[in-house]
C-alpha cells in the first residue's frame, strides 16, 4: 500500500496525508519490532543465568547460625563441612575447642538425632536462654563468643539432620546438624587441651 500511494504521489499530490500515516505506521511497527526482540533476548538471557547460577539455600537461615544456611545435607554436606573445616578459621577453632578435628568430620556419616537425649548440647551464636536454663557462654575462640546449651530447650523430641561422629581422642559423640551447622555435643569441652589428631599414614 505505501508503494502504491508513492507510484501515485504524482499524480494525486492530496495523497500526501495518506503517506504520512503510513510512514508513521511502518515507523511505529519498526520500533515494536526492535522493543520485540530486545525482551526476547533478555528473556533468553535469565534463562540461561538462572541455569547457571547457583541455587540459593532452601534452609532459612538465622544469625544463631554457626554456618549461615547450614551445610547442605542434601548437596554433600561432609564435602562441605571438610571445605569449612579448611577455609573457616572460627568454625576450625570451634570444633577443635571440643575436640573435634579433621580427621573426625572424615568419619561422620549423614544421619539424624532426637532432642528427646537431653544429654545433647548446642552451641550457636546468639544468647537464647539464661544459665538457670543450662545455657553457658563459650569465649575467646577466633574473637567470636559462643553459646552452648541443652539442646531440648529448642523443642523436646524434635528429630534433626546432621552428620554425626566420634571424637577420636575419647569415642564421644559429636553432631553437625544440617539446618544451621551448629555444633552438637554430649559434655562440655574437657579443661585440658584435647589430643591432637594423628598422624597421617607415610605415604607407600
Amino acid at each position: 500500500m505505501f508503494r502504491s500511494i508513492v507510484s501515485n504521489l504524482s499524480f494525486s499530490p492530496a495523497s500526501t496525508g495518506q503517506l504520512t500515516f503510513y510512514w508513521r505506521r511502518l515507523k511505529g511497527e519498526h520500533l515494536t519490532r526492535q522493543i520485540s526482540m530486545v525482551m526476547a533476548g533478555a528473556l533468553v538471557f535469565l534463562q540461561v543465568a538462572t541455569i547457571i547460577a547457583p541455587p540459593d539455600p532452601a534452609t532459612a537461615s538465622s544469625s544463631n547460625d554457626i554456618v549461615y544456611g547450614g551445610i547442605g545435607c542434601d548437596q554433600h554436606p561432609k564435602q562441605t563441612t571438610l571445605a569449612l573445616y579448611d577455609k573457616n578459621a572460627s568454625f576450625r577453632a570451634l570444633l577443635n575447642r571440643y575436640g573435634v578435628y579433621k580427621v573426625d568430620l572424615e568419619n561422620t556419616t549423614l544421619g539424624s538425632l532426637n532432642s528427646n537425649n537431653h544429654a545433647f548440647k548446642s552451641l550457636g551464636r546468639n544468647p537464647q536462654f539464661s544459665a538457670s536454663q543450662g545455657e553457658q557462654t563459650v569465649h575467646g575462640l577466633d574473637g567470636h563468643t559462643y553459646y552452648e546449651r541443652p539442646l531440648w530447650r529448642w523443642g523436646d523430641n524434635v528429630v534433626y539432620r546432621a552428620l554425626e561422629g566420634r571424637r577420636h581422642g575419647d569415642n564421644k559423640y559429636f553432631a553437625i546438624m544440617c539446618n544451621c551447622g551448629n555444633l552438637v555435643i554430649t559434655d562440655s569441652s574437657p579443661t585440658s587441651p584435647p589430643p591432637p589428631p594423628p598422624p597421617p599414614p607415610p605415604p607407600p
